[in-house]
């Protein structure tokens, strides 16, 4: 039973594992993410862990049974603790679903400007802004499996706008969202 649940929502290299990893340092939580499901389940199947391979494979999840796609990502990474922190969502009715399996439920939405985001998606997988253009980063965040990110955002708690914040800030950040959840959460 989950008596707590954290979601974390932004678009591809806004910050959330980063965040995930700050909430860590503060509250012993189940970490659960999306992308990590869809690449584990790829390596298991034999299917190919590109980004728009992974997106492809999320999309047929979503339109074929949201609510076991939830619940296969949520057996995934679930170790019992009352406290469950979700990484990754991206459409409405998994949010939505979510804000059903506990009452006690919190949105935080971590976003940055599409150049910055570039940038990191870049340096994350090791590509020169030769190898892979700023157009090809946009057609990416164009793809269907994207489109509702930014809609959710007016439906979470709070906002994290992380441009250009130091890790310090933003773990000072993450403690008083921690300490403004605090009364509901633990």
């Amino acid at each position: 039973m989950i008596n707590t649940l954290i979601g974390i929502i932004g678009p591809t290299c806004s910050g959330k594992s980063t965040v995930t990893r700050m909430i860590q340092e503060f509250v012993i939580v189940d970490v659960v993410s999306f992308g990590k499901y869809l690449y584990d389940y790829s390596i298991e199947n034999n299917l190919p862990t590109d980004k728009p391979s992974l997106q492809d494979l999320g999309n047929s999840f979503i339109h074929g049974d949201p609510e076991a796609f939830l619940r296969s990502v949520l057996n995934h990474g679930m170790t019992g603790k009352k406290t469950v922190l979700i990484e990754g969502v991206r459409h409405k009715i998994i949010f939505d679903f979510l804000k059903k399996l506990s009452a006690n439920s919190h949105f935080i939405y971590v976003d940055a400007s599409s150049m910055t985001r570039y940038l990191r998606y870049c340096e994350r997988n090791h590509f020169s802004p030769e190898e892979y253009t700023f157009d090809q980063f946009e057609l990416m965040e164009n793809h269907i499996v994207e489109s509702e990110i930014k809609f959710l955002k007016e439906k979470c708690d709070v906002l994290i706008e992380n441009d250009v914040i130091d890790i310090n800030e933003l773990s000072t950040r993450i403690s008083s969202i921690i300490e403004y959840f605090n009364s509901d959460v633990f």
